[in-house]
């Protein structure tokens, strides 16, 4: 019995690792398929890509627990951040932005196996470059108006949510990961704070939608992320 469970064990380990590195390889391939990485869709901060770090390192740590309709739903506040970054950050820095702070907040906070630290790392490549590679073929191009770049953005981080949970509910041994309920909820919540990230002013320097000046203006989900 004692062997039959070490054989279990082992097995949905090597599951996580090769799911942890398709989904870092298409992160990676979706990356470079963006024709240009070193110039977002609108300028921001230079101070911007260490403030979506740290957004990125609160969102693996702040989970919020609220019932709907009978069930429990474990969501972050990560839309934000990626909101921001698809924006403001080059595709590059923004998925360093994400890596960095994720990686700072699950080590000191959460404390991982290296195996679930790899996973959620390459979950999270592939969520921001969903996210960057939708904003980036629809928003590249123009000046775009202010509302067709906050339903882009929220489009881009439903799409990224969406294959988060998807990439987490492929295998069982996740605990919480009933993808199908609640989808409706999800798709309003990534809307509301994708909306939010976009018309937020950070204190000294605006991170809102457009402007012509110089400088620009700027789900219900659980992350990826198992413990």
């Amino acid at each position: 019995m004692v062997h039959r469970r070490s054989s279990l064990t082992r097995s949905a380990t090597t599951d996580v690792l090769l799911l942890a590195v398709v989904l870092f390889v298409f992160g990676i391939v979706l990356i470079w398929s963006i024709p240009d990485l070193s110039s977002p869709i609108r300028l921001g901060s230079t101070v911007l890509p260490l403030v979506v770090a740290v957004l990125f390192g609160i969102s693996v740590i702040a989970v919020f627990h609220v019932e709907f309709r009978r069930e429990a739903f474990s969501f972050t506040m990560s839309e934000v951040p990626v909101a921001i970054a698809v924006i403001f950050l080059a595709p590059v820095g923004g998925v360093l932005a994400r890596l960095a702070g994720a990686t700072v907040a699950l080590l000191i906070f959460r404390k991982p196996p290296p195996f679930k630290l790899f996973f959620n790392l390459s979950a999270f490549t592939a969520e921001i470059a969903i996210a960057y590679v939708i904003t980036h073929a629809l928003l590249r191009n123009g000046e775009p108006s202010v509302t067709k770049i906050v339903l882009v953005v929220a489009a881009a981080t439903i799409a990224a949510s969406v294959a988060g949970s998807v990439a987490v509910s492929a295998l069982p041994i996740f605990p919480n990961t009933d993808f199908t309920s609640g989808n409706v909820f999800i798709i309003l919540s990534v809307c509301c704070k994708s909306s939010f990230a976009l018309v937020t002013e950070i204190p000294g320097k605006v991170v809102g939608m457009y402007s012509k000046s110089p400088s620009y203006r700027g789900g219900i989900n659980s992350e990826p992320s198992f413990e």
